[in-house]
């Protein structure tokens, strides 16, 4: 006939029902247990309880009971965004709970989740003011030994990246093992992105893959040049096909050794265990692996490795005598300490949070489950192919889908006074709902349908500072101070966009100016303020290399480089293609000859455009000791030579280029008459001594010194756009946007560039940049710099 019983006990209880039956086919009770009681149905959970105990809804005259009870809070259901979300909601019930009952205890919560660690992050942040312990992590978390030896294991087979080679002897359990501190640790990362270390053993490792034997960015060809670089101190020339080098010496000869010595040690346990070998003999062999890696591991931790390799190699070594591979091993010791969890922290007489494991259902006054997600609770049963048991189902066969189902009703029924269930039940990304757990939605129909009740879940805001939990909204609340104050600071009106820097400050004013110092400033005035006047330095986040070869040179990389490639065919020395292939600093193969060719013709053009000028011998840089007006100029002037002084820039002429040539053009113009060339890959200008009015230089020094006082003294680069577009307007062009707008424009551009934090910190928030490209900038243009470009572009 048709199922008249609780549906909870029916859906959530197979499990139970199926391991009793069992029971009681093999054992004869002559008693009745009686060790469950009603409890007063004072609140719908106990209500629920009660009616699974007695396996029905509800009995003649009770649904005026059902009836009177008004919805509660004992059973509490709530949607967030994000598991972080989770955790602050889940803190803001425990206190609004803790507050309400005096009675109540830390001891007697306990928070529960299908997988705890993935919360350990955000309740260490959450709770960090609330006195608690976290069980059942896994004791590849908590056991750094562990860890480092798996990880050992897998990438002894592995490309050799470069950063999982170097994650690894970073870890604190490997390291002092090799005689290493973390001061060597720093130098062996500058090393290696010196030596350009992407992946790959050797050349012969990369045959072995399948792919062309090229030497270059591969760890033996760095160690091999490390080595060579400490015994002969010279990068000159080739010593035996390695190329030296030289920036080892003294005391970090001990830093290459412990690399050396860890590096081997991995080549070994790469060509060792590859083989196929017998249970025993892996466990003496990793022994041996684990005692060479960690030498100066902590002997507590060490010990469960040491358990783990006894049991694979005497235990295991008896039922089973047949070869395995190394993956093998590594897949059954992950196993092993993913099942192996510490049970460190559960009952504590704090507030506990744990994993959801069977044999968990202690009574607790309140419980909160986190993470009731669909697919994470219940687990989906996923077995292999080869597992037999899953093709000839029994009675009684363990299944973690219905183990599941069957400690979520344990928990329903374990919870003394309040249940408490957290999910994510919003998206992120779209805020469009996302569906809970099967069991909490087979929960909430039974409730709605059976008890009447509705509107069971709380939907969450995305943010915990949203003002909906301050203005009195149903359900939503807030305990956190910080939070509130940042509600509050929001629906205040928006202040109008200010400048984060305002007026001037009162620098010593210098009348000594230090040639050094003034062509840093005009190479970019605002970074030289924020960095002289107010120390500070951005310091963007560097992307590492990736653990692949080069296919093509980086931007700033190939830039240092062909400015090198071009001084020396300035000098008449030619540069080799198998060096920077040894450097690692350029592409390998065929592919990097090929590239080389053709980038030596760009290079030899461009160098034919400098040589053509006619420049003399280099001189040796120019002293200066003079007096400008009010200011006394000293220091040394640079690219000087016998006929003229040369500034080239093998890219496209910037703003720093033009200006800091022009200042040194009108300095070097006081000691001595001396033509400038300026070169770029889109300019070739003339500076004659003619173009030196007098009062430009000193223009230049009160523009250097406003600019210790304040960043908007001058902007360079915005005034190199100024001038090519006046230009252009007056020589014809029809063009629509003034000089100025187009300077907006690239000062606008350059603010958003990742590349200039000055400007954005300084002009990221102003609207309307006429309030800093205003009438002074335009005459700075007009009169320092608009003349000369007009006389260097002339037919």
């Amino acid at each position: 006939g048709s199922f008249t019983g609780h549906p909870l006990l029916s859906t959530l209880g197979q499990q139970g029902r199926e391991f009793q039956e069992m029971l009681l086919e093999h054992v004869q009770f002559d008693f009745e247990p009686e060790s469950f009681e009603l409890s007063e149905a004072s609140d719908h959970l106990h209500q629920l309880q009660n009616d699974i105990l007695n396996n029905r809804l509800n009995g003649p005259g009770e649904m005026s009971l059902i009836g009177s009870l008004q919805k509660d809070d004992s059973i509490s259901i709530h949607a967030c965004h994000s598991r972080m979300r989770e955790v602050e909601v889940l803190k803001n019930q425990l206190l609004y709970t803790l507050e309400n009952d005096p009675a109540l205890e830390l001891r007697d919560i306990v928070v529960m989740a299908p997988d705890i660690q993935v919360y350990e992050p955000f309740i260490s942040a959450g709770f960090s003011d609330i006195q608690h312990a976290i069980a059942d992590r896994s004791l590849r978390l908590s056991n750094n030994v562990l860890d480092a030896f798996i990880r050992f294991l897998n990438l002894s087979q592995s490309r050799f990246g470069w950063q999982s080679v170097l994650d690894l002897l970073e870890q604190p359990v490997v390291y002092p093992g090799f005689d290493l501190s973390e001061t060597d640790l720093e130098l062996i990362k500058y090393w290696l992105k010196d030596t350009h270390v992407r992946w790959g053993k050797s050349a012969k490792h990369k045959r072995e893959l399948g792919l062309p034997e090229l030497n270059e960015n591969t760890w033996q060809a760095s160690l091999d040049r490390l080595l060579m670089g400490y015994a002969v101190g010279n990068d000159a020339d080739f010593i035996g096909d390695v190329l030296p080098y030289i920036d080892i010496e003294g005391s970090s000869a001990l830093a290459l050794g412990g690399l050396c010595e860890f590096m081997q040690l991995l080549f070994k346990a790469g060509a060792e265990l590859k083989q196929q070998k017998t249970l025993k003999t892996w466990g003496t062999q990793l022994y041996y692996y684990a005692d060479q890696l960690l030498a100066e591991a902590d002997p507590v931790e060490r010990q469960q490795l040491n358990e783990l390799l006894t049991e694979l190699s005497a235990d295991l070594a008896d039922v089973h005598n047949d070869t395995v591979e190394l993956q093998v091993i590594i897949s059954w010791l992950e196993d092993r300490v993913a099942e192996r969890k510490s049970a460190n922290g559960f009952l504590r007489g704090q507030l506990t949070f744990c994993s959801m494991l069977p044999m968990r259902s202690i009574p607790f006054k309140v419980i909160a489950l986190l993470g009731m997600n669909e697919g994470e609770f219940p687990k989906i049963d996923r077995n292999p192919t080869f597992d037999l048991l899953t093709r000839n189902f029994r009675k009684g066969d363990r299944s973690r889908r219905a183990d599941d189902r069957y400690q979520f009703l344990e928990i329903l029924l374990s919870t003394r006074q309040k249940l408490i269930i957290t999910y994510i039940g919003q998206s992120i990304s779209h805020n469009e709902t996302i569906p809970p757990s099967v069991v909490i939605s087979e929960l909430l129909e039974v409730l709605e349908e059976s008890y009447q009740l509705s509107d069971l879940i709380t939907w969450h805001p995305l943010q915990p500072f949203s003002p909906r939990y301050f203005s009195s909204t149903p359900d939503l609340f807030s305990f956190s101070e910080a939070d509130c104050e940042t509600a509050r600071a929001l629906s205040t009106p928006k202040p109008a966009p200010v400048l984060w820097w305002q007026g001037t400050i009162t620098a010593e004013a210098e009348d000594v100016i230090e040639l050094n110092e003034l062509f840093s400033f005009f190479r970019h005035p605002q970074r030289y303020f924020m960095q002289r006047q107010m120390d500070l330095r951005f310091n963007g986040i560097e992307a590492e290399a990736e653990e692949r070869e080069p296919f093509a040179i980086d931007k700033m990389d190939g830039y240092s480089l062909y400015h090198e490639w071009i001084q020396k065919a300035l000098n008449g020395t030619t540069v080799s293609v198998k060096k920077l292939q040894a450097q690692g600093r350029w592409l390998s193969g065929v592919l990097g000859e090929l590239e080389f060719d053709r980038q030596q013709e760009v290079i030899n053009e461009f160098a034919g455009r400098i040589k053509a000028k006619n420049l003399g011998e280099p001189l040796e840089d120019l002293p200066v000791d003079i007096k400008i007006e009010d200011y006394r100029l000293i220091g040394k002037l640079t690219n000087r030579y016998k006929n003229c002084s040369l500034f080239y820039r093998y890219a496209d002429l910037k703003g720093k280029d033009f200006i800091c040539a022009w200042v040194h053009h009108l300095i070097i113009n006081q000691v001595q008459e001396q033509t400038t060339f300026l070169l770029s890959t889109d300019e070739d200008l003339i500076f004659l001594p003619d173009y030196c009015q007098p009062k430009l230089l000193s223009a230049f020094l009160d523009i250097y010194r406003a600019g210790n006082n304040a960043p908007n003294a001058f902007f360079v680069e915005a005034a190199l756009t100024y001038i090519k577009h006046a230009y252009k307007l007056e020589n014809g062009n029809r063009a629509s946007k003034s000089a100025l707008d187009v300077a907006k424009e690239q000062l606008s551009r350059a603010v958003q560039q990742p590349y200039e934090p000055e400007l954005k910190r300084l002009y990221h928030n102003v609207t309307d940049l006429a309030q800093i490209l205003d009438e002074t900038f335009e005459q700075q243009c007009q009169i320092l710099l608009q003349p000369l470009w007009n006389a260097t572009h002339q037919l």
